[in-house]
């Protein structure tokens, strides 16, 4: 038990204070704490906290410093640091000074006596370039708002809302203006692809035909092949896209076919059916736009058309010998008529070719019946209802259509077309292990659903083909498929809407499985185009004459021209992230027979690139 002092004065000779000294005369000498309390309550430092506050006296009047541990050295006081000459740092010792530090030659921290607290400890900024190089070397440096490590983790948390809340680290392109204009849709007999046919962009004179295809490369050491979803293909330059309503659902016994010849028939359509062209008839009659003639009705002979848009315009051949009266009739059962029009197609002087004469008739609502009926002795030339070029507001009864082909340009005889061949224009890549393409050309693809959407109603092109002829203003094409490749799987989605001279491509890739496709290219835009486009205008000027790649750089913008028919390619597209893109960005590879526009994550990559997903765009303008 702990003896207990009195509270006698000083100077007490009670035994008790007496042995209770004793004991306080050995914490003062042997204690390692700082201070003790006397019998009264006051507090003394001991030989320790004198030690300790001389020590700190020291260390703050500064250091003495000596070489080293590898000589050898006796440290007297404990301001006095020694050199370790290995790393050139200074060590001071804090442990016990009852008798001054010996270091023998040849020593190093840890053999005498080891680094750490009451060891020895790091007083150099070699120390302190370690502490701070650290993992957690941060929460030694402050700042007014606490420590940089404290700072950091705030940033990094961040951050990570911040990513939380993105949608993507793309960049979308702008995008090329959609014109509604009326556009002719055909497909291809015998085959799946069909053609989107539509004005040129920008208000110039002319027509596109994009050819919509599911074409798929072979399966060979190159190329997965098997399946491809449809897609945008060759580009053509159309010069006169016409539509026509040509087949009569009746006519009299007597009406005939005229006798005007191929220069006089051109001229009453308009156009001349000559050379390379895309055809289509939803109906079998005399003639049609790609034979085309016209009807010589004689006096008192009738030719009936069934209509259901609630206008229709009459064409007919008015000349010096044709019928002075002709009359027009509408009727909603095709019994009994209303005349609503006579006109007079007779037109001198003689010696004269026919000319075309447009008459307008408003129709009914529903299913409705035209009659052209002759009440003079000359015949009266019927054309056919309808005619005209594609590319309007309005969508009148049609049962035939043909676009007639720019076959070659006029000064180089070279070709006229935009886009060649059949591949990708939008997704490709190339695995890394095993040096294979897949993509929208490349195959890989399966488990398809597709569909062409109009502009009231829709085609199931995986059970069916696209229409026979369809004429619309709005034309966009759907698409989803799997990528498959070894235990891989991606799901692509893509819709493409065709406006006028345009078509915009939205595709996304969206991993389904844990395994990822490591490649060595991925791109996420393509564009090929004939070889005479010989002119780079945005965004840099180029004009390649020879064969060769022309490097870009990072852009989602390429303006490719055509100097002899001022013929021009906009094309839009997404900016990736091109770390492993070995061209730095887009460029454009000028062939002997086509140039063709690459751009995308990843080209020639050494270490591969994960398959990217994300939602990406390919635009392509046409003028």
């Amino acid at each position: 038990m702990a003896t207990q002092p009195t509270n006698l004065p000083v100077p007490s000779e009670s035994p008790r204070d007496l042995k209770f000294n004793a004991g306080k005369i050995d914490e003062f000498v042997t204690s390692d704490e700082k201070t003790f309390v006397d019998r009264l309550g006051g507090k003394h430092r001991t030989i320790a906290g004198i030690n300790y506050d001389a020590n700190q006296a020291m260390l703050k009047y500064g250091y003495i410093t000596k070489k080293s541990f590898e000589i050898g050295a006796t440290l007297d006081t404990p301001n006095t640091v020694l050199q370790w000459e290995s790393n050139g740092e200074f060590y001071r010792w804090d442990g016990s000074w009852t008798q001054p530090k010996v270091v023998p030659a040849g020593s190093t921290p840890d053999s005498t006596g080891g680094i750490g607290q009451g060891k020895w400890v790091g007083v150099g900024d070699a120390t302190l370039r370690q502490q701070l190089s650290s993992t957690d070397g941060s929460s030694l440096i402050g700042t007014p708002d606490g420590s940089v490590e404290s700072r950091l983790t705030g940033l990094a948390e961040e951050d990570a809302v911040i990513k939380s809340r993105l949608v993507t680290g793309l960049i979308p392109p702008s995008s090329p203006t959609i014109g509604n204009g009326v556009k002719a849709i055909m497909r291809i007999a015998g085959d799946d692809d069909f053609y989107v046919i539509s004005k040129k962009a920008n208000g110039k004179n002319g027509f596109i035909a994009q050819r919509v295809t599911n074409d798929v490369s072979p399966s060979n050491e190159s190329n997965y092949g098997g399946a491809s979803p449809l897609r945008p293909g060759s580009v053509d330059n159309i010069r006169d896209a016409i539509s026509a309503k040509l087949v009569p659902s009746a006519k009299g016994s007597s009406v005939a076919l005229s006798t005007f010849n191929a220069s006089q028939i051109a001229t009453l359509f308009g156009f001349n059916a000559t050379g390379s062209s895309l055809n289509a008839a939803t109906a079998s009659g005399d003639y049609s736009l790609f034979s085309p003639q016209a009807y010589s009705i004689p006096n008192s002979s009738t030719v009936v058309y069934t209509l259901s848009a609630p206008r229709a315009v009459v064409r007919f051949g008015a000349f010096n010998t044709s019928s002075a009266s002709v009359q027009i009739s509408i009727s909603r059962d095709g019994a009994n008529w209303m005349l609503v029009d006579t006109i007079n197609t007779l037109l001198p002087p003689g010696g004269q070719n026919p000319l075309p004469y447009d008459v307008n008739v408003n129709g009914l609502s529903g299913t409705w019946y035209l009659r052209v009926a002759n009440a003079h002795a000359n015949n009266a030339i019927l054309v056919g209802i309808n005619i005209g070029s594609i590319g309007g507001s309005e969508i009148l009864d049609y049962d035939n259509f043909m676009a007639t082909i720019e076959p070659v340009l006029q000064e180089s005889s070279t070709p006229s077309y935009y886009f060649g061949g059949l591949g990708a224009t939008e997704f490709a890549a190339k695995e890394l292990s095993t040096g294979k393409f897949f993509g929208t050309f490349h195959g890989g693809h399966s488990n398809f659903m597709q569909r062409l959407r109009y502009d009231s109603g829709s085609y199931n092109l995986d059970n069916s083909t696209a229409p026979t002829l369809l004429l619309s203003k709005n034309a966009i094409l759907h698409t989803t498929s799997d990528i498959v490749i070894g235990p891989a799987v991606y799901k692509y989605v893509a819709s493409t809407q065709f406006g006028d001279g345009v078509s915009i491509t939205n595709f996304s890739l969206k991993k389904l499985s844990d395994q990822t496709i490591l490649c060595e290219r991925v791109y996420t835009h393509m564009a090929t185009s004939c070889r005479n486009f010989d002119w780079i205008h945005l965004p840099v000027l180029v004009n390649k004459q020879d064969d060769g790649d022309v490097k870009i750089g990072q852009t989602g913008f390429i303006q490719q021209f055509r100097s002899e028919d001022a013929a021009t390619i906009n094309c839009y597209f997404t900016q990736v992230n091109i770390d492993q893109n070995g061209f730095g960005g887009a460029y454009v590879s000028f062939q002997p027979n086509y140039n063709k526009q690459y751009y995308g994550a990843a080209m020639s990559s050494v270490v591969g690139v994960e398959l990217p997903e994300g939602v990406f765009v390919t635009s392509k303008e046409f003028f």
